[in-house]
């Protein structure tokens, strides 16, 4: 799924702590997620990477708002939407992100790109808390 570095560590009984960080550029954040499992998770493949790895770029996509630089954050955002992918919430869930999504990308085509990145890290931030929700069983944090 990804090739950043991932790193796994024990945090209570049957907590693991799982962290990627992405870089784009110069810059770099870090994505946690804590599950509840009670063997070691898979070093090669971890359970919710994806989530992690969706708020390493959430992150970075946030700092680079910060800094104006919003064709970056716009990637990050893209990123994130990508590893997240298309399954992060219940099916009784009435997801309009997408809606907003097709909004964004007019308003980047616009040439509104701070609005369009804002709009997309929202949905992104919106997604990965959906994901959360859909895995409360195995997900701590």
């Amino acid at each position: 799924m990804t090739s950043a570095p991932v790193t796994i560590e024990a945090t209570d009984a049957n907590q693991w702590l799982i962290q990627v960080e992405q870089t784009l550029a110069e810059d770099s954040a870090t994505g946690r997620v804590v599950i509840k499992q009670a063997a070691p998770p898979n070093a090669e493949n971890p359970p919710h990477l994806a989530l992690a790895s969706s708020r390493a770029w959430l992150t970075l996509g946030e700092q680079f708002v910060d800094k104006g630089n919003f064709e970056a954050a716009i990637a990050c955002a893209q990123q994130g939407l990508d590893a997240l992918g298309s399954d992060y919430a219940a099916p009784e869930v009435e997801d309009d992100t997408d809606m907003k999504l097709l909004a964004a990308e007019d308003r980047i085509e616009s040439g509104h790109l701070q609005d369009g990145a804002s709009v997309m890290l929202q949905m992104l931030e919106t997604r990965t808390e959906l994901y959360q929700e859909l895995h409360t069983a195995t997900i701590v944090q």
